[in-house]
């Protein structure tokens, strides 16, 4: 999967206001690193899944009821 940064979500916060955000949107979200620690603790790196064929190049859903995962890839200190 190529890493593509999601529009709206490039300053959005720690890496859990991301999380976040993308399920309310309706995604089924991943963390990639840092397990050990709190998402909130985390530094956003990426969003990695939103190429699929259900996803619009602006990053929205075209069938909700899909089911689409993505991957939030993070950095947190200490891990």
């Amino acid at each position: 999967m190529r890493l593509r940064r999601l529009r709206g979500f490039a300053n959005f916060g720690n890496a859990q206001d991301t999380v976040n955000a993308l399920q309310a949107k309706g995604y089924n979200v991943i963390i990639n690193g840092g397990q050990a620690f709190p998402p909130s603790s985390c530094k956003l790196l990426g969003v990695e899944g939103l190429n699929n064929s259900n996803i619009d190049s602006a990053g929205a859903r075209i069938d909700p009821t899909q089911f689409d995962t993505v991957y939030v890839d993070v950095s947190c200190r200490g891990g």
